[in-house]
């Protein structure tokens, strides 16, 4: 539906509609499929019994746009055959199959006339027997291993030798499989954990040791290392948590008094410290 102003309402499902079989129409001149449907229009065209043995050759991800298309053809036709089942098919209705991927978009539609017969239709219904024949002979131990090896090409790399040193071979169905895998990272710590001030002093020390590009301009920033203008922070925090009746009142302590003793800070932990290192800049 098209406003007074020329915009297309897109609050309305036509107006996507519209919009997307405009996009088919600009992407046809790189769709062959679609240059075939057209070609055919106007005329009878069936599909030999004998392609149902080649149908698979179909459905590999490289060609996903155009087996997304029979899949999208089977739905609609198993519609129309559900709504004519019921006696509610309307005398014109217009059916639309949109394969939308990665690769591009791809687009079929046809008039569905119970009255009338239309090669448009004619070929999406068989297309979607296709679909329905390549779906009904797929071996379901067949999907699981390829589910399995996909889950596995997923897996972290650590992960993945873990696996494949456990599970030589792809397992069998109904195989019970029990792995305990895991992974030693380095370095990592636990935001709130909570850590000895011996400890935390000496991260602040290894920072700042063996770096010289901008260390000096820090210290300058701050007129002091950065350990100290952090740690002094900190001691002001844990002086504050000590005594509640100033803890809303604290006021800083000027950056130039002596560090109080390691016993008032106690153990603390990664955001109190990047807290502390915020308040410090």
């Amino acid at each position: 539906m098209v406003r007074s102003d020329g915009l297309r309402d897109f609050r309305l499902e036509e107006s996507h509609l519209d919009e997307l079989s405009r996009y088919v129409r600009l992407m046809e001149s790189r769709s062959i499929f679609s240059r075939v449907n057209a070609e055919v229009s106007g005329d009878h065209f069936a599909l030999g019994s004998g392609i149902l043995s080649h149908v698979n050759a179909f459905f590999d991800q490289k060609n996903k746009s155009f087996s997304k298309l029979w899949q999208g053809a089977s739905y609609l036709t198993e519609f129309i055959n559900l709504l004519d089942s019921r006696n509610i098919l309307p005398n014109h209705l217009h059916g639309h199959v949109l394969s939308i991927t990665s690769d591009g978009l791809e687009g079929m539609n046809a008039p569905f006339n119970p009255n009338m017969d239309n090669p448009k239709a004619n070929l999406l219904r068989q297309l979607g027997k296709l679909y329905q024949h390549k779906r009904s002979n797929v071996d379901p131990d067949v999907d699981i291993r390829s589910v399995f090896r996909h889950i596995k090409r997923a897996l972290p790399a650590t992960f993945q030798a873990q696996v494949q040193k456990h599970l030589q071979d792809l397992p069998t169905p109904k195989q019970i499989i029990d792995l305990r895998i895991q992974e030693t990272v380095d370095k990592f710590i636990n935001p709130v954990t909570e850590y000895p001030y011996t400890i935390v002093c000496n991260w602040l020390k290894n920072e700042t040791q063996g770096k010289d590009n901008g260390i000096d301009k820090v210290a300058d920033y701050f007129g002091q290392t950065p350990q100290q203008a952090i740690l002094e922070i900190l001691q002001q925090d844990r002086s504050a948590e000590a005594d509640p009746r100033h803890q809303k009142n604290a006021k800083a302590e000027p950056r130039h008094q002596k560090t109080k003793p390691q016993s008032q800070i106690g153990s603390l932990n990664l955001r109190t410290i990047h807290n502390a290192a915020v308040r410090a800049a």
